[in-house]
């Protein structure tokens, strides 16, 4: 009972000090999109507009929300959106950048282009073709700040059109409930005094 006790109450020391560390490589942490700084660009090109190449439509949307990112060891960056609305006022669209991106830290940089990992990531030698409008993204995270901007050109056919995108995200990490982590620390110090309580009675 003695071993016992005094290995949970480390184990349990250890998670606190993790938990108030906040996020760390290879670790997912959650975000928050503040409202109030980030917004989204959108514009609609219809053939005549791309003529003139002036917009024929062009609206600006604030977006809130909360999304995971991911930085990997070897620097592979991921995000996973939670509840960032996509479809914004006037079925405007905005695709949430859930390609992978690469974190140089705390600088960062992605796209939807295949031939971005291809050199970038893999680094791969030789000749990479792609072809199509790819979203990209760069940015900066210094594990509780993330500021990021990007978008995407749109595309018509005679029969439909989406429209393109730019945004300017800026996001903080999801604080840990303090309740939680008290709560952590609490169970560790009455283990540690019976640990020591056990190791006087022997």
């Amino acid at each position: 009972m003695k071993i016992i006790s005094s290995h949970l109450s480390w184990i349990l020391s250890l998670l606190v000090l993790l938990l108030t560390l906040g996020p760390s490589a290879g670790s997912a942490a959650t975000l928050r999109i503040d409202p109030n700084l980030s917004v989204v660009h959108t514009t609609f090109w219809t053939p005549y507009a791309m003529a003139l190449e002036v917009a024929d439509d062009i609206v600006d949307l604030n977006i809130a929300g909360t999304f995971e990112v991911l930085v990997q060891e070897d620097g592979l960056m991921n995000f996973r959106n939670i509840d960032v609305i996509t479809t914004t006022q006037s079925d405007r669209t905005f695709t949430f950048p859930e390609y992978p991106g690469l974190y140089y830290g705390p600088s960062f940089a992605g796209s939807e282009d295949d031939c971005f990992l291809f050199f970038s990531y893999y680094q791969f030698s030789g000749s990479c073709w792609s072809a199509g409008n790819f979203g990209s993204y760069t940015g900066t995270f210094d594990g509780q700040t993330l500021h990021m901007t990007g978008g995407k050109d749109g595309w018509f056919t005679t029969s439909s059109q989406t429209n393109s995108f730019i945004y300017d995200i800026t996001a903080y990490v999801v604080p840990i409930p303090g309740a939680f982590i008290l709560f952590l620390s609490g169970v560790s110090s009455i283990l540690l005094y019976a640990a020591k309580l056990s190791r006087k009675k022997s």
